[in-house]
């Protein structure tokens, strides 16, 4: 763990390496070097590869150097937290002397979505409270789960839970959206051993009506 850092720093140099070129010749400090070294099979135009990060500022500031994508895994914060990586993010880059359109920013957040907003937020605290609870027992830990009211001001506006009714999350995506300027963002219903047909409906109304509402949201602003 002492050496963390500089592990990831070569391995994503190596990775932005074998990316770019068929043949690849690489030194770093934490493996050995390759001379010449052919990397097969290749992915036709390479891949777009995205820094992923759980909001440390100097993750936020090594994408924006390096010229990449960023993609920001939220658990908790505000709105307002999240402007501020995206801020980091984008000054780097502008520092580093990188042209405003290799600017990209991706959200995976948790969320749920229902016909009914209470419904929606009452199911998805049950189911995110389990998951919770599941990993502190997993850590040792004697209680874990989520309290009612950390949860009430996650999943509320500027919060970075978004369970609820269909329309509101509609809303609260375009709200996000024109304060950090993300262009996917990403849900994690999954928790919890929430039932298959409540995933499933919760999934069509993401593509039925939430899709929909926020491009039509941003192509009219």
């Amino acid at each position: 763990m002492a050496e963390y850092d500089q592990l990831y720093a070569d391995k994503l140099e190596l990775l932005l390496a074998i990316n770019a070129s068929e043949r690849v010749t690489w030194s770093g400090t934490t493996r050995p070097p390759l001379h010449d070294a052919l990397v097969v099979p290749r992915v036709e135009g390479g891949l777009k590869i995205w820094l992923g990060t759980g909001g440390n500022p100097g993750s936020s500031v090594r994408a924006g150097l390096m010229g990449l994508p960023i993609a920001y895994g939220i658990l908790g914060g505000t709105a307002d937290h999240w402007v501020q990586q995206a801020d980091l993010y984008r000054q780097a880059a502008a520092h580093a002397g990188h042209d405003e359109s290799i600017v990209d920013i991706a959200v995976a957040s948790h969320g749920f979505v229902a016909t009914n907003d209470a419904d929606a937020k009452e199911r998805f605290y049950r189911y995110e409270s389990a998951a919770f609870a599941t990993h502190a027992r997993e850590r040792g830990a004697a209680t874990g789960g989520r309290d009612r009211a950390s949860f009430a001001r996650d999943s509320g506006p500027g919060g970075m839970i978004f369970a609820g009714s269909a329309n509101e999350i509609a809303d609260r995506l375009v709200a996000f959206h024109r304060q950090l300027g993300h262009s996917r963002h990403i849900l994690q219903m999954d928790l919890g051993h929430i039932p298959k047909h409540e995933l499933l409906e919760a999934i069509e109304l993401l593509g039925t009506v939430v899709a929909p509402r926020v491009r039509e949201a941003l192509q009219t602003t």
